[in-house]
């Protein structure tokens, strides 16, 4: 989304009775990307995602009002899910990050980001 998108968007969840939004899952861009994907439509997710999710984030939760950030999008690495808390994220989701990381990827980012919680 563009800014002007990003910011609807936010506003009406803000209005809205949701209490959370995911920010960066996946997404149709493929700016930044050596190679085109061979399957070039869809959604693309994992690691491209991660620099243009922690620029986003910290515009969305100045917009965001009472509404719960998730951060979702390339992170792979406690040190990227700390990026994200430091960002503006409330919580973080692993997804892609699991299947190359593995499972210790949860410990590491539970370790990673102990004391940087947004109260």
């Amino acid at each position: 989304l563009d800014h002007a998108a990003l910011d609807a968007m936010l506003a009406a969840i803000d209005a809205s009775p949701a209490r959370g939004v995911i920010l960066s899952n996946t997404t149709v861009g493929r700016d930044g990307l050596r190679s085109a994907p061979r399957a070039a439509d869809g959604g693309l997710s994992g690691r491209p995602l991660l620099p243009r999710m922690l620029a986003t984030l910290p515009r969305a939760q100045r917009l965001a009002g009472r509404v719960t950030i998730v951060a979702s999008g390339g992170i792979g690495s406690g040190k990227d899910a700390t990026a994200a808390l430091d960002a503006g994220a409330d919580l973080v989701q692993l997804w892609t990050g699991l299947v190359y990381a593995g499972p210790g990827l949860i410990g590491e980012s539970v370790r990673a980001t102990q004391g940087r919680a947004r109260t």
